[in-house]
């Protein structure tokens, strides 16, 4: 082979090598922004709905905001150790990750002994909108019902959820359904403000 087009299949190979890091990379940046809080929680202090969510409780267990760990915790006895990128950060989850009664319970130990059995982990509801099943068991299929579900725990939450108007009502579920991660955040962040064009991470990769 001459030595020129041995030259010039070499950069081509180099160039779609480029090109083909260049795809991975993009897609693991969006697989990183799928886990991002949802573009809902830049306008949670506004809304019925949003004041409402307050008003009657729900933010008892499912907490707004949270603080994670500091850098250099260590944690499950050394498991892991907290790293800069992870720690001392504010997240939305509308969780506090602890454990209560709220009457579904399946009667399964969680960690924490027989006195678990009947308990739930609070569920993030950020991103719930996306959702098609609700509850632990996915038997609920709307966010009406899983809100009346709730006992226990949860009795007196659900007490004023059932003296709202239907109006305030579905002004909470609409708020509910708000907590997901938007499109147009979506598209900013990975380079597309307009929806097309390329990633800016990769401007000399070939169109997304």
């Amino acid at each position: 082979m001459r030595h020129d087009a041995y030259e010039g299949n070499s950069a081509a190979l180099a160039r779609g090598r480029d090109r083909r890091t260049c795809r991975n990379v993009h897609t693991a940046v969006q697989g990183q922004g799928a886990t991002e809080a949802p573009a809902g929680f830049d306008n949670l202090t506004n809304g019925f709905g949003s004041n409402l969510f307050d008003a009657i409780g729900c933010n008892v267990c499912h907490t707004r905001s949270i603080t994670t760990a500091s850098v250099g915790t260590s944690i499950n006895g050394g498991a892991l150790i907290v790293p800069t990128a992870l720690g001392s950060k504010i997240i939305h989850p509308f969780s506090d990750f602890l454990l209560h009664d709220i009457g579904t319970g399946d009667g399964v130990v969680q960690n924490g002994g027989q006195s678990t059995a009947n308990k739930l982990r609070t569920q993030p509801l950020w991103g719930v909108r996306t959702h098609d099943r609700h509850m632990h068991d996915g038997a609920t299929l709307t966010f009406n019902e899983s809100i009346l579900r709730h006992a226990g725990e949860a009795r007196g939450v659900i007490a004023s959820y059932r003296s709202l108007s239907s109006t305030q009502q579905n002004q909470l579920i609409t708020f509910l359904k708000s907590l997901e991660r938007g499109a147009a955040r979506r598209r900013a962040r990975h380079g597309h403000p307009g929806g097309g064009g390329r990633p800016a991470l990769c401007p000399r990769a070939p169109p997304c």
